[in-house]
């Protein structure tokens, strides 16, 4: 009996530790948002794409929310962007081939097969390029992370 109380206790004291805790940041990094969209404006998934000039966008591609988590913005976003483009494996590939060095992204190394890597760096980030194939669509995966110094 004193086991369990003791243990709620605990759990108390450390949810409200946790709350008082992130209470207090005060340099969070704001998620990125999506502004108007519906009849209002363009669809989210558009709008969104507009958000990230820094890398290639397929035309065509549709943003999957269910698997995007994006935090910043402009060019100090990072997290991880998924989308759906409207290319074969092989096109999206040499999509982002061809058009990553002329955002002056610069090749770590690609591995071409059925599920598909491509890595960047530009200077103080870097960028990894998932392509897979699942039920008959191209999946991508844009991971952008801080480059470790």
């Amino acid at each position: 009996m004193i086991f369990f109380i003791m243990k709620k206790i605990l759990l108390s004291i450390s949810i409200t530790a946790f709350l008082i805790l992130g209470a207090c940041s005060k340099n969070g990094v704001p998620l990125l948002s999506t502004g108007v969209s519906g009849t209002e404006g363009l669809p989210a998934e558009q709008l969104s794409f507009a958000k990230f000039k820094d890398i290639p966008i397929p035309d065509g591609s549709v943003m999957d929310m269910t698997n995007t988590v994006i935090f910043g913005s402009d060019d100090e976003w990072f997290g991880r962007l998924s989308l759906i483009p409207n290319l074969s494996h092989a096109e999206t590939f040499d999509f982002f081939r061809y058009e990553m060095p002329n955002l002056n992204w610069k090749e770590i190394t690609n591995v071409r097969s059925t599920s598909s890597v491509l890595s960047y760096e530009k200077e103080n980030r870097v960028v990894t390029i998932q392509i897979t194939n699942s039920y008959g669509k191209t999946l991508c995966a844009v991971n952008m992370s801080p480059k470790k110094q």
